[in-house]
């Protein structure tokens, strides 16, 4: 297997079976998730204290501190975080927090950040929300403007040490992930700062004889939705008027039946799934048939679009050489109006999953509704097969490539060299997999699904004997062209993978293994970001912090910390008021509710 590169060299890489011969180093055993050498600094009060590259947040963000055990004669109160110039404050005290911004004063009691070893303060426009991981508070600040606050001392106020023991600190700024900082403690290395910037903290004082080891795993924090009459509840409080997306009409124009409806579909099989209930099935059946309902087929048969004056500039070749003729699956805007794989393939794998559902589970009363389905998504698959190629590039076993718009000519002359991203083409790739399972004669997916698989495993790196990285999209000319693939698309990438397993296209434990690996160790960064690549560099932003509850979460049979690192990063970033989070959560309680 090879690939070309600039000058029509030819580079040759390692065989899968090459790449993965040997096992893994084994799984640490610990749920510590500062790391097997983790340590926690102890301030001592009388001279230690963190300084701090001074950090200006740019809008609301959040502080948030894991707390080492302390005695009980030694929880007094204290101070976390301050800054030198203003005297602005947060400190925190056996059953209470408290603090100064921009001058003025606040308190709050009932909060225990001593016994669960957390403290989370969020500063917003007018108001700050603290909590303990188990319990929160919010105070009213009319004059809190977050952007003016700046913060550079650790465990120091005006000039004076303060007592403390500090496991992790995170910075997040809301309104640039990039200026967003978190920091450990490591026997080993000292302070482990991840952000853009390094060498930020100072631990003035500190020396590690005043370290303390780390035993004790971070207490897990309450989650926002444990059972199913709270999902329910909290669902009926955030769309009381009708379910999510059944009043739009204008299909996937604005991309939301790929990226919201794909979501939900995941959500109402899942709580059926969790709870054998029925009424999310119908929840889903009924939002299939509407996204089904408004394909561009169906909008052109009814006078809702007139493809004469809204032509695709980007469409399978077909559908660009019939000037007017309606793709039977769904377009989207940017720049113009374009069909594509990874549209169709998300909205498809989730109408999927309902037909997987009702036909695996037996649900008579729906299988008229799945067949119907099944029917509609073969052949809005099929409709993207002049896109596929598994020789327009001997270094490629199959993928999707980019429509040459450009010619009328079909086949590998009709697509540009340049294969989809992967996320797009195993989008799809989920699909056909799930139609492949309940469709006869459909050899033909399978075969693709097996073609793309093979392609995503030629272009997975060891990045170290435990971890492993691969690309956004594979370049032609080559790999130093190409960008690292992300924790949110990345999710779809994982998905596949863990299908395919599932179904036996290949044995990938050692694959899936190596991921669960590079998500607790590489892409997490304690105590509360992840990664924007699966490399671990950037940051990711606050929506994309909970990607790793769609298809991640998976990969918790070969590493058991992805549940603790996912109760962690939904308490922060997964309150059910978005659609995503809703998925997530039903997705937690089909797989026995929180950790």
């Amino acid at each position: 297997m090879g690939r070309r590169v600039g000058g029509g060299i030819l580079i040759r890489w390692l065989t899968v079976a090459a790449l993965w011969a040997g096992s893994l180093p084994a799984v640490p055993d610990s749920d510590l998730l500062t790391g097997a050498h983790g340590r926690a600094v102890h301030f001592d009060g009388i001279e230690d204290y963190g300084l701090v590259q001074r950090w200006s947040p740019e809008g609301w963000h959040r502080i948030l501190a894991w707390l080492e055990p302390v005695a009980k004669e030694q929880q007094v109160d204290t101070v976390l975080i301050s800054d030198a110039a203003s005297g602005d404050f947060i400190g925190y005290g056996p059953g209470r927090v408290f603090g100064r911004l921009l001058g003025q004063p606040f308190s709050v009691t009932g909060l225990a950040p001593y016994q669960f070893r957390y403290l989370l303060v969020e500063l917003q426009s007018g108001r700050v929300r603290v909590s303990d991981s188990q319990a929160e508070r919010e105070v009213v600040m009319g004059r809190l403007d977050p952007k003016l606050l700046r913060w550079d001392r650790l465990y120091q106020l005006d000039g004076e040490a303060q007592p403390g023991r500090l496991r992790a600190l995170m910075l997040f700024d809301g309104h640039n992930k990039d200026n967003s900082r978190s920091y450990s403690f490591d026997g080993d290395l000292g302070v482990v700062e991840r952000g853009t910037r390094s060498r930020s903290l100072t631990l003035v004082g500190a020396v590690p004889s005043g370290w303390l080891e780390v035993t004790r795993p971070q207490p897990l924090p309450r989650p926002h939705i444990d059972s199913q009459e709270e999902w329910d509840s909290q669902f009926a409080a955030r769309y009381p008027d009708a379910r999510p997306l059944m009043t739009l009409s204008d299909g996937n124009d604005h991309n939301r039946l790929a990226w919201e409806g794909h979501y939900w579909l995941r959500a109402y099989v899942d709580m059926a799934a969790a709870f054998d209930d029925d009424r999310y099935l119908t929840y889903a059946v009924e939002l299939a048939e509407h996204m089904l309902a408004y394909s561009d087929e169906q909008r052109v048969a009814r006078g809702e679009l007139d493809l004469t004056a809204e032509p695709y500039q980007v469409a399978p070749k077909h559908y660009l050489n019939h000037p007017g003729t309606a793709v039977p699956g769904w377009r989207r805007a940017f720049r113009g109006w374009r069909s594509e794989v990874l549209s169709d393939g998300m909205i498809l794998s989730g109408i999927l999953r309902v037909v997987d559902h009702i036909k695996t589970h037996h649900k008579q009363g729906f299988m008229a509704a799945a067949d119907r389905f099944l029917e509609r998504a073969l052949l809005i698959i099929r409709s993207h097969d002049s896109s596929y190629s598994n020789t327009k590039n001997r270094a490629i076993p199959g993928s999707y490539h980019y429509v040459n718009y450009k010619n009328d000519s079909y086949g590998d002359d009709g697509l540009f060299t340049r294969p989809l991203p992967y996320n797009h083409s195993l989008a799809m790739g989920t699909a056909m997999l799930l139609a492949y399972r309940h469709a006869g004669d459909s050899d033909d997916l399978r075969a693709k699904a097996g073609e793309l698989l093979r392609f995503l495993r030629d272009n997975v790196s060891r990045q170290s004997p435990r971890h492993c990285r691969w690309s956004y999209a594979f370049d032609p000319n080559g790999a130093d062209r190409e960008v690292t693939e992300d924790l949110n698309h990345g999710h779809l990438d994982v998905g596949f993978l863990l299908l395919a397993h599932q179904m036996g296209l290949a044995d990938l434990g050692r694959e899936l293994q190596c991921l669960a690996n590079t998500l607790t160790e590489v892409i997490y960064r304690p105590p509360g970001l992840m990664s924007f690549g699966v490399d671990g560099s950037g940051i990711s932003d606050r929506f994309e912090q909970v990607a790793l509850g769609y298809d991640w979460l998976e990969l918790s049979p070969w590493d058991a910390r992805v549940n603790r690192v996912l109760a962690h990063q939904l308490y922060l970033y997964a309150r059910p008021d978005w659609h995503r989070a809703f998925a997530i959560w039903a997705r937690v309680l089909r797989r026995g509710g929180p950790p």
